[in-house]
């Protein structure tokens, strides 16, 4: 299968240990999100999900898979916060 991790490649403490960079970049993004930029929460559980799949098929090294989950429970946070932040912002507004 192309762009599967040969088992070579996983000996490598430093593949098999590191999470991939779509990982990192969905855990950012969701942290920045969550933060400031409610913008990027969709692009954050993009990459996380794709992520999580490539995973599953052996594209991507397993040490990725708490990044991504991460980046969804903090994407999921993220929205409820901006939701409820906008809720109340709308509310004190109408007065």
């Amino acid at each position: 299968m192309p762009g599967e991790l040969c088992a070579d490649c996983l000996l490598r403490p430093s593949v098999r240990l590191t999470p991939s960079p779509r990982a990192t970049r969905a855990f950012w993004l969701a942290l920045a999100g969550l933060h400031c930029a409610g913008t990027l929460l969709p692009f954050a559980v993009f990459f996380a999900l794709r992520e999580l799949e490539a995973i599953g098929r052996g594209d991507a090294p397993k040490a990725g898979r708490p990044w991504a989950h991460a980046a969804l429970a903090l994407s999921v946070l993220g929205v409820v916060m901006w939701a409820m932040a906008f809720t109340w912002w709308l509310q004190h507004t109408s007065d």
